[in-house]
């Protein structure tokens, strides 16, 4: 379920703009919110939607959002509400610009 740029999610809540990456479980959208904010989406990828353990994978991305939900650490983004769209959980979370760490020339970052 690859979202197109201008596709309505959570009852036109969200409005996708475009990818911003996949990883090996999930695929993550650039969106804006009703008031024109960019803010994240986060789903499982097609790959595991479609495969015969699609319901455990699902219960387990519900769990992972449980648990960011409760982190609060001004180095953590913040989970804004997790939802289904077509039977998939989603989760919105806080929208930070700047370089992702593949883009970066140095990838591992120093602990300080």
């Amino acid at each position: 379920m690859v979202w197109t740029a201008g596709m309505q999610l959570y009852s036109g809540r969200y409005t996708i703009e475009r990818v911003l990456g996949q990883g090996r479980f999930s695929i993550t959208y650039l969106a804006r919110d009703k008031n024109h904010e960019p803010v994240v989406i986060k789903t499982l990828s097609d790959r595991f939607l479609n495969s015969t353990d699609a319901e455990r994978l699902q219960q387990l991305f519900v769990q992972g959002v449980v648990k960011l939900a409760q982190c609060q650490h001004p180095h953590i983004v913040k989970v804004k509400t997790p939802f289904q769209e077509g039977g998939v959980w989603c989760i919105a979370m806080e929208y930070i610009d700047g370089i992702d760490l593949a883009s970066r020339a140095q990838t591992i970052l120093p602990e300080a």
